[in-house]
């Protein structure tokens, strides 16, 4: 299989919007989710990215993977050529013995435009008034956020780390890439933060719809896409 994709409607939507970002352009990305432009969802630069997600919805048929480790296993077992998904699956090809430059690579934004969108997991404390939950709640984010700390767990994970002052030890092919992509600036807002979680999920319930339906046109979706943009918040 060209292609592993599973399942899961958040897998669909961030393949869509990498495309979107890798393809379109970061200009042709921001456009659409931070300005809203909703003429320009109708137009020749977004119709290339829904004709991307065609071929993607070629290249990824008959996979029947759920979640986004188990198409990762496809990869690594050499069941499929390739997966679109975050820094952090790197840690599943790790811990399957795989090293990054030799037995895998990455293309950090297809290798069209090599741009990162920065998102991430977040911890959040209760706003409590006892001093020794407090103490405790400041100890967990110290050591959350202790050097050796994001050293040991990003090199585990694969991902990047969250300060900028952490100095990777022996940072993978992947990792250096996302590295420099962050120095030189090349980074967009995650669409999480660009758009409302309503108008995140009529996309997402549109991409899932395209994919899972080869007669959905890119010009019918094309359009309900614009829709979208319309009527965003």
């Amino acid at each position: 299989m060209p292609l592993a994709q599973g399942q899961q409607a958040w897998q669909k939507q961030l393949m869509f919007n990498v495309l979107m970002v890798s393809i379109g352009g970061p200009e042709t990305f921001l456009r659409l989710y931070r300005d809203r432009d909703a003429e320009f969802a109708e137009g020749p630069e977004v119709a290339t990215v829904f004709q991307a997600l065609a071929d993607a919805r070629v290249m990824t048929e008959g996979s029947n993977a759920q979640e986004w480790n188990i198409a990762a296993r496809m990869v690594i077992e050499g069941q499929a050529g390739g997966q679109i998904m975050g820094d952090w699956v790197q840690g599943e090809f790790t811990q399957a013995g795989l090293a990054a430059g030799e037995d895998f690579t990455c293309l950090l934004g297809l290798g069209e435009h090599e741009y990162i969108a920065a998102a991430g997991d977040a911890f959040y404390f209760p706003l409590i008034e006892d001093p020794a939950v407090v103490e405790a709640q400041d100890n967990v984010a110290r050591v959350i956020l202790d050097p050796a700390t994001q050293v040991a767990f990003t090199a585990a994970k694969g991902a990047l780390p969250v300060r900028r002052d952490v100095e990777l030890q022996d940072p993978t092919p992947c990792m250096q890439a996302g590295i420099e992509a962050l120095q030189a600036g090349q980074v967009v807002d995650s669409v999480n933060s660009l758009v409302s979680p309503d108008t995140l999920g009529q996309i997402t319930d549109l991409v899932v719809e395209f994919l899972a339906d080869p007669d959905f046109s890119v010009e019918e979706s094309q359009a309900e896409f614009a829709q979208i943009i319309a009527t965003a918040d």
